[in-house]
């Protein structure tokens, strides 16, 4: 493989690595956001002394699940890139599949799953 043809595939697994934090990285927000949020409603809720909205006790956890979901997708991330980069340099890259799947498992996932809790804490009674 010339220099070139070298350096490119690196920067191409480099530029894939980063795409993913930045993936990641969006999850643990959005997770924060979610955690933060549940815990502003039942403040809310105590300081004006009315009972919590249903289901906000679970934005908590929803929340925690989705943070961990952002750092195990950029975990995967990491090992994916690390086995492409040492395959690169033997010259024996092979394209995986089980991080790829994994990642998007997980933002099914976390999909589903907020979907599911949107849909039962915006229930009118």
């Amino acid at each position: 493989m010339s220099p070139p043809d070298h350096a490119r595939d690196h920067l191409a697994n480099e530029r894939t690595l980063l795409a993913w934090v930045r993936t990641g990285v969006t999850l643990m927000g959005l997770g924060f956001v979610v955690a933060r949020f549940s815990y502003f409603l039942r403040t809310l809720a105590a300081e004006s002394h009315k009972s919590a909205p249903p289901g906000t006790g679970g934005g908590t956890l929803l929340g925690l699940l989705i943070v961990v979901g952002g750092g195990a997708m950029i975990g995967l991330a990491l090992a994916r890139f690390l086995t492409a980069r040492s395959q690169i340099e033997r010259g024996e890259y092979r394209s995986g599949v089980l991080a790829l799947v994994l990642i998007g498992g997980i933002s099914i996932v976390a999909a589903l799953v907020l979907a599911i809790y949107i849909g039962l804490t915006n229930r009118t009674v």
